[in-house]
């Protein structure tokens, strides 16, 4: 949903709040009892569906060294 276009209804309503700088429960990942990241979401309000996406890449890496692998 980042170009802007809905993946699942094809609707070009898509919403975000990414640069926003909002840091609350709902804009974060938590990656152990300590850390979290922010995220940035992506809304459609032609269907409702949503998308995450860590906003700094560079802590991916966190998120791999302390969550399991999904195909494990």
């Amino acid at each position: 949903m980042k170009t802007g276009t809905c993946p699942k209804c094809g609707s070009m309503e898509v919403y975000t709040n990414k640069g926003r700088g909002l840091r609350s429960e709902n804009n974060t990942l938590a990656v152990t009892s300590f850390k979290s990241v922010s995220v940035d979401q992506y809304v459609c309000t032609g269907c409702g569906y949503i998308e995450r996406y860590v906003s700094d890449r560079g802590d991916l890496e966190g998120v791999a060294a302390k969550w399991q692998k999904a195909s494990e």
